[in-house]
């Protein structure tokens, strides 16, 4: 074979391994300047505010998708749009910065204003309102919004805002405030994995059976729990190019610049060289369900138990293992005379075997009882000690929501009032959020 034919089966071999005239996008860190979280137009006292700045860049640094830079810098929103247009005049008339600029309240070095210039992405956080409201019994509530406005350096445009709210409440107010503003980080960890910009692309690099290996790991931040599409663009016949969705994967396994995924479904077996795109989700799994004890020791069959409750499980962050917290409400205690609400609170965890859609989970549960008066200020009465072991079956019917059934044993015991429990069956279902 001439240089020629081997120059060309090459060139037919890239051709194969990219897709019909759609190369593989894999993504890579982007370059981010954080500022200082502006509050000067609000009255925070600064204890509260010590510490919010170094945990909001830690969430993009734990993020992994970007390099970050920390600037000592605070804009109000309203500053956003001049804070741009410096920045263009700077770069299209390619004057000299002095050195110090004013923007907002702040005076920016020549030397910073490089830098961001040099950035790719400038983030600016800042309080948009701020409530402390006193209530009758003497503790205070905070509530605060927080808005996040993505400014391209290199486009010369805001592509992304949005703003988190937030509250806290304690009998002290910089511990009411404080609970308002840690509570940000998690909030902003899944605002930022929905923006278009950010969401993650890989490909597959091998397929295992049930399993395939994807390009970027812990490097990235990929975290077992997270899903996965596989997706696929078509160019309509008006020339305008569609992605669609062929898949879903579930990453099990993680490690430094790659990862194991189980495939949940897909059309058509998937392939080396298929291109994957990051699904963002908050993390937890909402099942809301109802069950009833079908057989109870030395009890007639009309006087059965019954719940009605939610399970919240965290889904982000773990692969087969999976814990969870709950509440239920005992429906046959509801008009018993109670002093108060009957309400169930437990903690548990899952363990999840996959395949495909379908899943079986054994899981087991601890919890206390309670009567919760709806009288202010009086406090719940402790009735209940105890907990379930059981099984349950789910099948992914649609990519956000799943069917499920269950089964298993539950007790509790009466501190304040009737021991009750026994074999129990149910149903539900989960959304995914």
């Amino acid at each position: 074979m001439g240089n020629r034919g081997r120059l060309s089966l090459v060139l037919l071999l890239a051709l194969a391994a990219s897709g019909p005239g759609f190369p593989q996008e894999v993504s890579g860190r982007k370059e981010l300047a954080v500022f200082t979280l502006g509050s000067y137009r609000w009255n925070i006292p600064p204890a509260a505010l010590q510490g919010i700045d170094e945990r909001i860049r830690g969430v993009f640094v734990t993020l992994g998708r970007f390099s970050v830079i920390g600037m000592g810098y605070q804009l109000g929103e309203e500053d956003v749009g001049a804070f741009i247009e410096s920045i263009k005049r700077f770069k299209s008339e390619n004057v000299e910065i002095p050195e110090t600029v004013q923007m907002g309240r702040e005076f920016f070095t020549q030397a910073d204003l490089n830098r961001l210039i040099a950035s790719f992405i400038v983030v600016v956080p800042s309080v948009t309102d701020f409530r402390l409201s006193r209530g009758r019994d003497g503790g205070v509530s905070c509530a605060v919004r927080t808005s996040f406005t993505f400014v391209s350096v290199e486009e010369l445009r805001a592509f992304a805002q949005f703003s988190i709210e937030t509250s806290g409440s304690d009998p002290v107010q910089e511990l009411a405030l404080r609970e308002a503003l840690d509570a940000i980080p998690p909030r902003l960890t899944f605002e930022v994995r929905k923006i278009p910009e950010f969401q993650l692309k890989s490909g597959i690099l091998e397929v295992r059976g049930a399993e395939v290996v994807l390009e970027l790991g812990s490097d990235m931040g990929v975290r077992p729990g997270d899903e996965y599409l596989i997706v696929a663009p078509r160019v309509l016949a008006s020339g305008k190019t569609v992605t669609d969705e062929k898949g879903l994967l579930v990453v099990r396994d993680v490690r430094a610049d790659s990862s194991t995924a189980t495939v949940i479904y897909s059309d058509g077996p998937p392939a080396p060289g298929d291109q994957l795109q990051e699904l963002p989700r908050l993390g937890t799994d909402s099942t809301f369900s109802l069950r009833a004890v079908v057989w109870q020791p030395g009890r007639s069959q009309f006087a059965l138990p019954a719940f009605a409750g939610i399970r919240q499980t965290l889904s982000r962050g773990f692969s087969a293992f999976r814990p969870y917290v709950g509440v239920e409400a005992p429906v046959h205690l509801l008009f018993s005379g109670a002093p108060g609400v009957p309400l169930n609170f437990f903690i548990g965890g899952e363990y999840d075997f996959s395949f495909g859609r379908l899943q079986v989970s054994p899981l087991a549960s601890v919890g206390i009882g309670a009567y919760v008066s709806l009288v202010e200020g009086r406090a719940p009465v402790l009735s209940h000690a105890g907990g379930s072991i059981g099984v349950t079956v789910s099948y992914l019917f649609s990519r956000d929501m799943k069917w499920v059934a269950e089964a298993g044993w539950v007790t509790w015991l009466g501190l304040a009032g009737p021991t009750y429990g026994g074999v129990y069956a149910g149903g539900g279902i989960t959304i995914k959020f």
